[in-house]
């Protein structure tokens, strides 16, 4: 597991709900999480940069995407015209 500044408290309660004890690293730079992506079996998170990080260096990844509000998050429909 990876974490970024505080969300350490989010992490522990994850890894307290686990039936294992996963490998929990420290801060890491993008170029640790790039290595770390292409050693791991998978990668699994959100629609983050370091999920980003991890498609580009290769690493096996899933991606899990939510739905937003439209109004704040939509492109316009010009976005779309050619």
């Amino acid at each position: 597991m990876i974490k970024n500044l505080g969300q350490e408290e989010i992490v522990h309660r994850i890894k307290s709900l686990m039936t294992y004890n996963p490998i929990s690293e420290p801060i890491l730079n993008l170029k640790e999480v790039a290595v770390l992506a292409q050693l791991a079996t998978v990668f699994v998170g959100g629609d983050t940069g370091p999920m980003h990080v991890a498609a580009a260096a290769g690493g096996t990844t899933v991606a899990m995407f939510t739905s937003t509000s439209p109004p704040t998050n939509a492109l316009s429909s010009y976005a779309w015209k050619t």
